[in-house]
């Protein structure tokens, strides 16, 4: 099972704790093995922290931070093996590069983590993106 995560820049440090049980569920329970993650706002680095500390106890997980922009430099310290710049975003334009990266990642989760609050917005646009592609989305916004 892939699952990827879409959440308010400004999500309170607060859900972390939800998230690191939700996170522990599905890898125990439903066998999650594999994450891909933006790199983009509070939530995206809540999840890779969470993720990092879970794989020290559970080593067949694996995650992945996928770019939207060509990184100058590794800006989560995380190692190169769990980074991709997906080669079909060397040619768009920085703006649009966030909302094709985040289509990418919709296109190949099975399912979406979300954190979100507001009906507007870049983390709601890609949970409706995903609800209306059929995939299975946990909103922890409405469970926290």
């Amino acid at each position: 099972m892939t699952i990827t995560f879409f959440g308010h820049r400004d999500t309170p440090c607060s859900v972390q704790p939800l998230l690191q049980s939700v996170l522990e569920e599905l890898i125990c329970q439903q066998h999650a093995t594999n994450f891909l993650i933006g790199c983009e706002g509070a939530f995206d680095r809540m999840a890779i922290k969470t993720l990092q500390e879970l794989q020290t106890r559970y080593p067949e997980i694996r995650y992945t931070i996928v770019y939207a922009y060509y990184p100058d430099q590794n800006l989560f310290d995380a190692p190169f093996d769990c980074t991709l710049f997906p080669d079909e975003l060397a040619n768009v334009p920085r703006k649009f590069a966030i909302d094709r990266r985040n289509t990418f990642l919709v296109k190949r989760a099975d399912m979406l983590i979300t954190y979100v609050r507001y009906h507007t917005g870049g983390a709601a646009k890609f949970q409706k993106l995903a609800e209306k592609s059929g995939k299975r989305v946990l909103n922890l916004a409405e469970i926290y």
